[in-house]
């Protein structure tokens, strides 16, 4: 499992947003960054089209 980011580099990452956290909301989310790190490599691969679902949503204007 990745680890979590680094405390310097999520201060940077959350100053360059303008994001100011409390210190006990900025571990909580700094401890999660690991689990959002592995979503996040699950999501970027390389599937092939068929993977796509082939339903489609189409609205009804009235």
């Amino acid at each position: 499992m990745p680890e979590p980011l680094s405390r310097p580099v999520f201060d940077a990452v959350m100053a360059r947003a303008g994001i100011v956290l409390s210190e006990s909301e900025a571990e909580g989310i700094r401890a999660a960054s690991a689990h959002v790190r592995r979503f996040a490599a699950a999501v970027r691969v390389v599937r092939p089209v068929g993977a796509e679902p082939a339903t489609v949503f189409v609205p009804v204007v009235e």
